[in-house]
């Protein structure tokens, strides 16, 4: 004889009565069913919680380094302005110079030749000189200044 269901015995502790519970095989094949549904929907749903955790670990490390490259880029940009203000300075330095050696007629070039003027060689006597009348620079007195970043000071030998 063959059973379709299961029995099962609950016995109460308190009256000592003894029931039966009769199961049929479907319902236990509907229960067995649910729970590997339940099964695989509870793993997807760590998965996918294991993954978004992972993707905001790799986004909060990615921000990190944003803004890690964000200062380095600013600190580079601060030393680049830096750099072309000493640059500046220089170059204005350097057309004193030229100015008060003598070499160039005005402190600021035009980017035409024409509109520099005739080239006429300077002379070597003070007085016949068109460029200016104090008396000529040596090389000699120039003093650069051995720090960097600090102005070079010219000093004229006739003052």
């Amino acid at each position: 004889m063959k059973q379709h269901y299961f029995v099962v015995v609950l016995a109460h502790s308190l009256h000592g009565r003894l029931r039966r519970v009769h199961i049929p095989h479907q319902a236990l094949y509907v229960v067995l069913g649910l729970a590997l549904i339940g099964s695989f929907s509870m793993f997807g749903a760590v998965s996918s919680y294991l993954r978004m955790t992972w993707k905001v670990a790799n986004y909060n490390t990615l921000r990190t380094e944003v803004d890690t490259l964000r200062t380095q880029y600013h600190a580079l940009q601060q030393q680049n302005n830096q750099k072309d203000a000493q640059l500046a300075e220089l170059q204005l330095l350097a057309s004193e110079v030229t100015l008060a050696l003598g070499l160039k007629k005005t402190l600021d070039s035009s980017s035409d030749i024409v509109d520099e003027g005739l080239l006429v060689p300077l002379s070597a006597n003070p007085s016949t000189s068109t460029i200016s009348s104090s008396p000529p620079v040596s090389p000699a007195s120039i003093e650069p200044t051995p720090e960097p970043g600090k102005r070079i000071r010219c000093r004229l030998s006739g003052r």
